[in-house]
């Protein structure tokens, strides 16, 4: 269609072909399949895992660029299959990724920690304010994990709460969604790029200070509010150096 991109796929040959034994054919055919019956459906489609989902997840972030469907075709001996994705999906992927969550509880931050040891899959999510939250996640998940990695997260899954402070003491991952965000309004560059401090300061447009004083801020209301503020600190740092110690 005018204004469209078409983006053509073909499966490696690098081997004797034998009917009925082509893993690449069948598993691309049951892709599209399932993308054919799932918005009929609130479970996996057949052959379905949760890391294809996720996968599929990801590829809704285009609809937050501009792009209005995408269009999923195969042709093979038995004729031509298509299935259609729009902004609609994506909720729907959450809800089949979701799906067997019970305490649900969803956290936002940059995903700056990830361990993949086959005994202890784990990784960590920094808000912008508060304590990181640990995350723990399965081999699904893995794929999805890697590719989050330093970037701004949506996490969704079940949670383990603290129930005499109500933080999130540990949260098992059921969704995750790379988030297009650049932190500081105006920012042109995100934080997490290689420059030098040159540059930084030419972008925030930053001058040498000519007094010290003039690096205080006054943003307390009162000074309950600053000693509540670090109260919070010191508690966060007494549990987490606890948690380290056990």
């Amino acid at each position: 269609e005018p204004g469209s991109v078409v983006v053509a796929l073909e499966l490696r040959r690098e081997q004797l072909e034998l009917e009925g034994m082509d893993p690449g054919q069948e598993a691309t055919e049951r892709l599209v399949a399932g993308l054919i019956e799932f918005r009929d459906r609130e479970e996996l489609p057949p052959a379905w895992d949760v890391g294809v989902v996720l996968a599929l997840r990801e590829t809704t972030g285009l609809f937050r660029r501009g792009i209005e469907s995408v269009s999923v075709s195969l042709e093979t001996g038995g004729g031509r299959r298509s299935a259609r994705l729009d902004a609609s999906d994506a909720e729907r992927f959450a809800r089949l990724a979701t799906r067997w969550v019970r305490n649900r509880r969803t956290v936002e931050g940059r995903l700056l920690m990830a361990d993949f040891k086959e005994a202890a899959t784990r990784c960590r999510v920094h808000p912008p304010l508060g304590s990181p939250v640990e995350c723990t996640f399965d081999e699904a998940h893995r794929q999805a994990v890697l590719d989050a990695l330093t970037k701004y997260v949506r996490v969704t899954g079940e949670a383990e709460v603290d129930p005499d402070t109500s933080r999130i003491k540990r949260l098992v991952i059921a969704d995750i969604e790379i988030l297009d965000w650049e932190g500081t309004e105006g920012t042109t560059t995100s934080f997490w790029e290689s420059i030098s401090t040159e540059e930084l300061a030419a972008m925030q447009r930053v001058a040498p200070l000519a007094r010290v004083e003039e690096l205080a801020a006054d943003i307390w209301e009162s000074p309950e509010e600053l000693d509540a503020f670090l109260a919070d600190i010191y508690s966060a740092r007494t549990a987490d150096r606890d948690r380290r110690g056990a």
